[in-house]
């Protein structure tokens, strides 16, 4: 049975959340619920658990009873194996392509259930381009299998410290990158006269002020 957070796959630790936070569920329907998903079997199999040994792994939750540990951030290993595809880490803006960057800007609103999708935009099979699909492309390869191995195989302590470090990252590269490419168009501005030119201009610096605002919520 999982008793810490150091050991729960993150894809377990979002089911829990699910489970304590269903308000149709009496406080022992929510025990009988944890239970079943950090000892890996049923509810089902859980009711039919002698009351001595339902109640010993109900206290084998405590500590649930406190949120998991504020995540620290910690980069992943740049080679990482899981659901048995070598995975490299792409956290380098300067080498990502726009797929991942729109990806990125998409997910990271969406809050905790979305890192093993966030995550999945910095981890790329070798050999193989983030964005391809299709059984004809040589550079395609499954991203929800990516997602689903984040999900299973790696902890809430190895995600939430990824996570962190991946958004603290990123966002600082990206906002030095945009700030100085938001004065090389202002610059590009003052030098401008022709209308035809300098509104497409205006609108390219007002959309990386929204950018450079995105990074920052």
């Amino acid at each position: 049975m999982i008793t810490s957070y150091d050991t729960m796959p993150f894809g377990i630790y979002l089911k829990v959340l699910d489970v304590i936070e269903d308000k149709d569920r009496s406080p022992l329907d929510v025990q009988v619920g944890l239970i079943a998903l950090l000892d890996g079997t049923t509810e089902d199999e859980v009711l039919d658990q002698p009351v001595p040994e339902f109640h010993k792994r109900a206290a084998q939750l405590a500590f649930l009873e406190a949120p998991a540990p504020d995540p620290k951030p910690v980069p992943l290993p740049r080679v990482l194996n899981i659901g048995g595809m070598d995975l490299r880490t792409i956290d380098d803006p300067a080498v990502m392509n726009t797929s991942q960057f729109v990806d990125y800007q998409t997910l990271v609103r969406q809050g905790r259930s979305a890192w093993p999708a966030l995550l999945a935009v910095f981890l790329v099979p070798y050999g193989k381009t983030y964005g391809h699909s299709g059984d004809d492309d040589p550079k395609a390869y499954d991203i929800e299998a990516v997602r689903k191995a984040v999900a299973e195989e790696l902890t809430v302590v190895q995600v939430e410290g990824a996570a962190a470090f991946f958004l603290m990252r990123w966002r600082r590269q990206l906002g030095r990158s945009l700030t100085s490419l938001n004065r090389r168009v202002r610059r590009l501005l003052r030098t401008v006269k022709d209308p035809s030119l300098s509104t497409p201009l205006r609108k390219q610096l007002k959309d990386l002020e929204e950018l450079g605002a995105g990074l920052t919520r």
